[in-house]
């Protein structure tokens, strides 16, 4: 599927998740981000650029350390890479979210006026590990 960035806040807000005690925040602090940087890719061009900086030696670590986990939803044309990286003293897991493009029709089992009908066996998500 053709699965684009999808649009971050104003702000730079993405999903996240913070371990540690609350620490006060201002709008204008930077975000948690991470030492990959997969810029405007599409979902399976930013997968096969991970793919590759984890086959080298040199980026092979950075992968290790800062991607967190592949999702990927089985429904609906959704998904995201989660990374995570040090911010205000503790560890946040952020994504990158990844859906259809402004204007896409969605996949023909999702759309009643195409003959859609959602198997129930696509009603889950997957998700995998780096480090496992």
């Amino acid at each position: 599927e053709d699965l684009r960035p999808a649009a971050v806040a104003p702000g730079g807000n993405t999903p996240r998740v913070l371990f540690g005690p609350a620490v006060a925040t201002t709008d204008s602090e930077q975000q948690p981000a991470s030492a990959i940087h997969l810029g405007k890719l599409r979902f399976g061009e930013a997968l096969a650029q991970l793919l590759e900086l984890a086959c080298a030696d040199e980026t092979r670590a950075i992968v290790a350390e800062d991607l967190f986990g592949v999702w990927i939803n089985r429904g609906c044309p959704v998904a995201s890479l989660q990374f995570s990286a040090w911010w205000q003293g503790r560890r946040a897991v952020f994504s990158h979210t990844y859906g259809l493009g402004p204007g896409a029709a969605p996949p023909a089992w999702l759309d009643p006026q195409r003959g859609g009908l959602v198997d129930p066996g696509l009603f889950h998500t997957v998700f995998l590990p780096v480090r496992k």
